[in-house]
């Protein structure tokens, strides 16, 4: 037992090093940069050691206009606000001006803007991710990562977003951007991208494990179950955060996308319910199964026939609906832990890790910026995955263990048997002799001394043969 705790722990421990110490997957920069009344001053800032994430707070925003870098320098127009617009207008654009030293080669990276984006910098169009539009006839939604270089001849760099939102309710939002020399932030890009392909890579080879080990074993759902949610978030990877499926495939199709996001959602949870279920028959009562089951299946449906605006405005109701049923299933796991098993507390801090990293996300969310901690669900997943892979593989251990103890005794239950079967065969003929010699000697007197002398040989031959079926079952032979 204390052998087994050991290396669950190292596991654990290694396991949370890799994550630690790849810091993309955490979403962390080296240092981050506030701007004031839109502008931020980077002119002592270190670019050939680190990269800056300037933060989407006290940009200039300017709601319901769509502002190109001509209006600007004509002076044409409104009084900008200085903060971020989480719930805002449909349609409007920040500027942020930043002071860096000029004739170096820079390049930002980030994530476009909700759900569509126009970046200017210096005057030129640098990058257009959809098309942002004052209107849903003008605008075409999209969503990806970009990165984009530039190198300013003064001071002075200015960058322009204009961004529009017809598709979902929130009004989408602001995000903020990595800065850095060109080399320093393409090789972030590509390390933020290798790493969700790793990441990916590896949650479909779990998947596929433990979908071969459920071919094999039938019996076990809970491995079925598992490999499916497993499976369905390397899906939604691809689809959120970064959206690495669109380095592949640069021009798939937005609502698509949208729809596999929510859907994928939709399938972790159900998942989830259907391997807590079969880990723990009476883990869930019966009719809050249900109830969950079909509420997942309506809302199922709503994404898959009606529009973005739709579903999005219910997601609400169903992150509720998932945050009830993990902290029921929370609850009814910390019960059970006075029993002390090992893959039962496995299994509860995977989900309590799990929890703690969505909520973080939801309030966070909720607040006027997106924070440096923020998406740390991603990371909060994989302990989930991990966790509960290693309670899999105990239990399976543990029930192996059994079941060779259970062949075991079976064999040796068989050999016992076969052992008493050969005995009394063997001994029948030699019994039948004594018998008939006993007969003899009362019928033929004048013989039986003879016959007695046989009996006597046929005896000591039996004892020889017992003796040498003890010894042989002593040393455990057929």
């Amino acid at each position: 037992m204390r052998n087994q705790i050991a290396k669950i722990i190292i596991y654990i421990l290694l396991l949370a090093a890799v994550m630690f110490f790849y810091r993309p997957l955490m979403k962390l920069d080296d240092h981050y940069i506030y701007a004031a009344d839109g502008e931020a001053d980077l002119t002592g800032f270190d670019f050939t050691r680190y990269r800056a994430r300037v933060y989407a707070s006290g940009w200039e925003y300017y709601p319901e206009r769509l502002y190109t870098p001509g209006d600007f320098q004509a002076g044409a127009i409104d009084t900008p606000i200085y903060e971020n617009n989480i719930n805002s207008a449909a349609y409007g654009s920040y500027r942020v001006t930043l002071n860096l030293p000029p004739g170096k080669t820079y390049g930002i990276t980030g994530r476009s803007f909700l759900y569509s984006t126009k970046i200017y910098i210096n005057g030129a169009l640098a990058d257009e991710i959809g098309a942002p539009g004052s209107a849903p006839e003008t605008t075409t939604p999209r969503t990806n990562t970009y990165a984009v270089y530039f190198t300013p001849q003064t001071d002075i760099t200015e960058i322009i977003f204009q961004v529009a939102n017809f598709q979902m309710e929130d009004g989408g939002g602001s995000y903020s951007f990595s800065l850095g020399e060109a080399g320093l932030v393409e090789r972030y890009r590509l390390t933020r991208l290798t790493g969700a392909i790793v990441v990916v890579g590896s949650l479909i080879t779990v998947a596929l494990l433990f979908i071969g080990i459920f071919i094999f074993f039938t019996n076990r759902r809970c491995f079925l179950y598992y490999a499916l949610m497993t499976l369905t978030i390397a899906v939604r990877i691809m689809f959120t955060g970064d959206k690495p499926v669109m380095e592949f495939f640069p021009d798939f199709d937005w609502y698509a996308g949208m729809r596999i996001e929510y859907l994928t959602f939709v399938l972790i949870f159900v998942f989830a319910l259907l391997y807590f279920h079969a880990l723990y028959k009476k883990l869930i009562w019966r009719p809050v199964f249900a109830a969950a089951l079909g509420l997942s299946a309506l809302y199922g449906g709503v994404v898959l026939f009606f529009e973005p605006m739709v579903f999005g405005a219910l997601n609400i109701y169903f992150y509720a609906l998932c945050g009830a049923a993990g902290l029921y299933v929370l609850i009814k796991l910390a019960i059970g832990l006075k029993n002390g098993d090992i893959e039962h507390i496995l299994v509860f801090t995977g989900i309590l890790l799990f929890f703690l990293a969505a909520v973080n996300d939801m309030i966070q969310y909720s607040l006027p910026v997106f924070m440096r901690f923020y998406d740390i669900i991603s990371v909060g997943m994989l302990f989930f995955v991990h966790i509960n892979m290693i309670a899999l593989t105990i239990g399976f251990e543990r029930t192996e263990k059994e079941y060779n103890e259970a062949k075991q005794r079976e064999e040796e239950l068989t050999r016992k048997t076969n052992f008493y079967h050969r005995v009394s065969h063997d001994l029948l003929t030699p019994l039948t002799r004594v018998s008939t010699c006993v007969q003899s000697a009362g019928r033929y007197p004048e013989d039986a001394p003879e016959l007695l002398a046989k009996a006597q040989a046929d005896i000591m031959e039996m004892a020889e043969m017992i003796n040498d079926a003890l010894r042989r079952d002593r040393e455990g032979e057929a």
